[in-house]
């Protein structure tokens, strides 16, 4: 009964932790340089800043491909990213918990 009760209180810090996390979201100007390179690969020219020119310029390949995603739904990406952002938030609030 005990391992209950726990797991409800860290429930409830998770939640708590979410609901802070959210008040203080902010995008730094970093997120909208992926922004520009998901938008180019949803546009089908690739992970590129300009379309003529192929240079690699983006440090975080799986989220950069993760954001095309809401860009080719026509949806602005500031949105979802802070929204995913908050889900990987959670998912790690909860393995260090199960770790811990």
């Amino acid at each position: 009964m005990k391992e209950k009760h726990v797991h409800g209180w860290v429930g409830s810090l998770i939640v708590l932790g979410l609901c802070y996390a959210w008040l203080c979201r902010h995008s730094l100007d970093d997120a909208f340089i992926t922004f520009r390179y998901s938008q180019h690969l949803a546009e089908g020219i690739g992970p590129v800043w300009n379309a003529d020119q192929r240079v690699e310029g983006y440090t975080n390949f799986l989220w950069m491909v993760l954001m095309a995603v809401p860009i080719k739904l026509g949806l602005d990406p500031v949105l979802p990213a802070n929204l995913i952002s908050l889900v990987f938030l959670s998912i790690n609030f909860w393995l260090i918990y199960c770790i811990v």
